[in-house]
């Protein structure tokens, strides 16, 4: 009877230990599968910021290079693409007035009408977009400065876009143009 019981015993030890590795192993592939799900998260976190890293720094940034005005009363806009690949299409829009307006303002008020079309890497292109007569009569309403809106968008990849703003005075006197404030989207 003794080795009876010393056997049940061992069996019921038997069952235990069994039943404790396998709540362990159970424990275990729970938290491993828990951990994995963590870790996949984090590298898919990770994966889009450097993509984003990525597209950030290929991409087009096409902004004004220089603004002229011209013996011939012409006001000349040369835009340069800073970025490392070139734009799909892209549209400019400009708007003068005889005080400083703000960026919101140009948003509503200035039609995107001149084609930039594709702008290579470090290519520099130039639009006129005031013939004699509208910079003549825009600086003689102004009685002297003219504020110049200039709007740029285009469209890259996938298509992203891109934009580049600026409100920039022309100066009467000194014959120049002062930007008044940038932006770049």
């Amino acid at each position: 009877m003794r080795d009876l019981n010393l056997l049940n015993s061992l069996n019921y030890l038997k069952k235990e230990s069994f039943l404790i590795i396998m709540k362990n192993t159970e424990i275990a592939i729970i938290l491993t599968g828990v951990g994995t799900i963590i870790l996949a998260g984090a590298v898919i976190y990770q994966t889009s910021i450097l993509q984003e890293e990525f597209e950030s720094n290929n991409r087009p940034w096409i902004s004004i290079a220089k603004i002229d005005r011209l013996e011939d009363n012409k006001i000349v806009i040369t835009y340069q693409n800073f970025g490392k690949i070139p734009n799909k299409e892209g549209k400019m829009g400009v708007t003068w007035a005889d005080a400083l307006f703000t960026k919101d303002l140009m948003y509503k008020e200035t039609p995107l009408v001149l084609n930039l079309g594709v702008v290579l890497p470090n290519q520099q292109q130039y639009s006129t977009v005031l013939e004699a007569e509208n910079v003549n009569e825009a600086i003689a309403k102004s009685g002297g400065d003219m504020y110049v809106g200039i709007l740029l968008r285009y469209n890259y990849l996938n298509d992203k876009e891109g934009e580049f703003g600026s409100i920039v005075l022309y100066d009467k006197k000194s014959s120049q143009f002062i930007i008044q404030e940038d932006w770049i989207k």
